[in-house]
């Protein structure tokens, strides 16, 4: 790697090491001051409702929760190399600018992620959005920054 490539690659890195502090910070707070299951209105249709996903999507396909924790972990870590080598080519392209800054988002964000993967089991999630009496979905700082990372994929193209 050139000193060049190796200087633009460190601004995407500085977007990803903020993405996974600020998740870290906002998870640990929660984890310290809210039990599990609770949930706190903040406002009409946003609570906080402190929980942990273990990827109910793979456990519909593979009923054991560890094997699908594993291919989790798998899936995680190729996505995520793949997306460091992308951002690390295009690091010079000036066309590759917003492109880079999506990508350093979902980075982020699935880094922060992984790592609850790893070291929970499962993924703390506390935003909870509800309408009426369903709940939406619940997410988490780093589930914003992919979801965000993702539009502006879709949005350049």
């Amino acid at each position: 790697m050139s000193n060049g490539m190796i200087h633009s690659s460190l601004r995407y890195l500085w977007i990803i090491s903020s993405i996974i502090l600020i998740d870290w910070i906002s998870k640990q707070w929660i984890i310290h001051c809210f039990f599990m299951k609770e949930k706190v209105g903040i406002c009409p249709g946003v609570n906080i409702f402190y929980t942990l996903n273990y990827g109910s999507f793979f456990r519909i396909i593979l009923p054991q929760q560890e094997l699908s924790r594993k291919i989790l972990i798998i899936m995680d870590i190729i996505v995520i190399l793949i997306l460091l080598l992308i951002i690390a080519m295009k690091a010079n392209d000036p066309d590759s600018y917003w492109k880079n800054i999506a990508l350093a988002l979902v980075v982020g964000g699935g880094l922060s992620n992984l790592y609850d993967l790893i070291r929970y089991g499962g993924i703390i999630d506390f935003i909870n959005f509800v309408i009426i009496k369903w709940n939406l979905l619940t997410l988490n700082i780093a589930d914003i920054a992919i979801g965000s990372g993702l539009f502006l994929i879709i949005a350049s193209v």
